[in-house]
């Protein structure tokens, strides 16, 4: 598995780290995660699919989804053919929101007896080989991929509202970034595509918002500023949007993006960029590098399917692309 292991390029922001954990190789994974079963799932069973995240090159999806098993596996669909592959086989494993690990050939996502007592670990997508990334560290939540495949993003609580930013290896190391969070609870942190930035919301006084942190300088500034919940962040591939689900009024959750400048700076007034029945929420979306497609899953009566919506045409209806027979 040498082609899958990465170390942190540290020397880019080194100066605003504590080293607090010592080297150790990776495991081949326990947890009997397999390489897919390549059949398309039983179109009779009803499907969930969410968290559809778009590789580089803007051939495949990647996405988690429930079938006939009480636990979710990760699939992968291909924008050519429209062929949809199962990539894990786990019917007691929990595999959640996969996404792109340093190119077009490895995905990373969190997985595990439990959610609380998921891992990251890493498939190569043409064979199926998983790998644990890391080693399992305390008081972290969810992580993220920098886009260059060098290390995770994620947050280590220290008090009730007390949260550090935080980068793990696969070594692992895992260092401390020296910047002051807002209070309240930090999480889902999304790195920008050139790794400079961290995108995340605050959870403070029945409100929640989104803040950018700056890697290199250490400032920090906020996003949005109003009553709305937003969340399930991304960054578009080429970095000029900040895309987040929330809903308004009495409306289900939609899609809104936020023009961001070369800075990450605010540059424009959310905007809303899916729209559908009354009844139907969006929640998780992915943008392609050109900029062309936004990709989103949306509740179907008790299903969960996966669409996408041209951006230079948002007048148009969106293309459901799984779960069409």
């Amino acid at each position: 598995m040498s082609d899958l292991k990465r170390k942190v390029r540290w020397s880019t922001i080194s100066a605003m780290f504590v080293l607090i954990a010592a080297c150790q190789n990776v495991e081949t994974t326990g947890l009997s995660l397999q390489a897919a079963d390549r059949d398309s799932a039983n179109a009779a069973i009803p499907a969930r699919d969410f968290a559809p995240q778009i590789s580089p090159n803007g051939m495949q999806l990647i996405y988690y989804s429930y079938r006939a098993e009480r636990t979710p596996d990760i699939y992968v669909f291909d924008l050519n053919t429209f062929e949809e592959r199962r990539l894990t086989a786990t019917p007691k494993v929990w595999e959640i929101e996969p996404d792109w690990f340093g190119g077009n050939e490895v995905i990373s996502f969190p997985a595990g007896n439990s959610m609380r007592e998921l891992q990251t670990h890493l498939m190569n997508v043409s064979d199926g080989e998983v790998t644990k990334y890391g080693q399992q560290h305390d008081n972290i939540g969810p992580a993220n991929p920098l886009a260059d495949g060098s290390g995770f993003v994620t947050f280590l609580k220290k008090g009730d509202e007390e949260y550090q930013l935080a980068i793990f290896d696969d070594g692992p190391h895992l260092a401390i970034v020296s910047i002051e969070l807002p209070p309240g609870k930090s999480a889902s942190p999304k790195p920008s595509p050139d790794g400079r930035y961290i995108l995340f919301h605050v959870t403070h006084q029945q409100r929640r918002d989104l803040y950018v942190a700056d890697m290199e300088d250490g400032d920090l500034w906020r996003v949005t500023d109003n009553e709305i919940e937003e969340e399930y962040l991304n960054w578009s591939q080429d970095g000029n949007w900040v895309l987040y689900s929330a809903n308004s009024g009495e409306q289900p959750r939609r899609i809104y993006g936020i023009r961001i400048d070369a800075d990450a700076r605010v540059a424009g007034k959310p905007v809303q960029l899916t729209h559908g029945p009354s009844d139907q929420a969006h929640v998780f979306s992915s943008m392609s590098a050109d900029g062309e497609w936004l990709y989103f899953d949306a509740n179907l009566s008790r299903d969960s399917r996966i669409f996408r919506q041209s951006m230079p045409n948002l007048e148009l209806p969106p293309e459901q692309l799984t779960g069409v027979k």
